[in-house]
């Protein structure tokens, strides 16, 4: 509460109102009419103020790491189907003594056959989403169905939806892609011209741009 000001002054009031009084860890405990509160409410408005500065400098620093992220080739978050995790030593000192990673997309010898050729499927045989993944469910031990991550999710064989999510992935390219959806509102795409390119490819496409 205290990292926001207004939500921080709005219940202060409020319970101010109802008449009861919001207490600071860190400030003299002052109650009654007779209390003087001129000096406690400066140095907690002081402070609130400071907190809330804090938290946005936080997000902005860690909104422009994850954008310098992004050039380097590092990968967040689960690699999208036909890749795999190539870990790599964390580049600051302190953080690969603890033994954490980053991650670059390498292809999968296994799954990117098959991305490859639901490019070719879509660009040359302008096959919709269904009849891709019909095409692909014929043969599943060469182009195996993507794994959700619940597996009793699962149905053993490629859907439209899949399909979908390949084709709008523009990883595939070998551009290291970032800010493709938005965690603040339900896993939302953004709009493309949010989205965070590097300048050249980082890993190794799957299909061209």
């Amino acid at each position: 509460m205290a990292r926001r000001t207004y939500f921080g002054t709005k219940i202060e009031y409020e319970l101010e109102q109802a008449g009861l009084a919001l207490c600071a860890a860190d400030e003299p405990i002052v109650t009654g009419r007779g209390a003087k509160r001129a000096t406690p409410t400066l140095t907690r408005r002081v402070k609130q103020a400071v907190s809330e500065w804090y938290v946005l400098q936080m997000l902005e620093l860690s909104w422009d790491g994850f954008i310098e992220h992004t050039p380097q080739g590092w990968n967040v978050g689960k690699p999208p189907y036909g890749y795999l995790a190539e870990r790599v030593p964390h580049p600051v000192p302190a953080r690969r003594a603890e033994g954490r990673t980053k991650h670059r997309l390498t292809p999968d010898p296994s799954r990117a056959p098959a991305v490859t050729h639901l490019f070719q499927l879509c660009g040359f045989e302008k096959l919709g989403y269904d009849a891709i993944a019909d095409r692909l469910s014929q043969d599943r031990a060469a182009y195996p169905p993507p794994e959700p991550t619940r597996p009793e999710m699962a149905l053993g064989r490629w859907s439209g939806s899949a399909v979908r999510e390949i084709l709008k992935n523009p990883k595939y390219t070998g551009y290291q892609v970032w800010n493709r959806r938005a965690t603040k509102r339900g896993g939302k795409n953004n709009a493309p011209k949010d989205w965070v390119w590097s300048p050249q490819p980082t890993h190794g496409p799957l299909t061209t741009k």
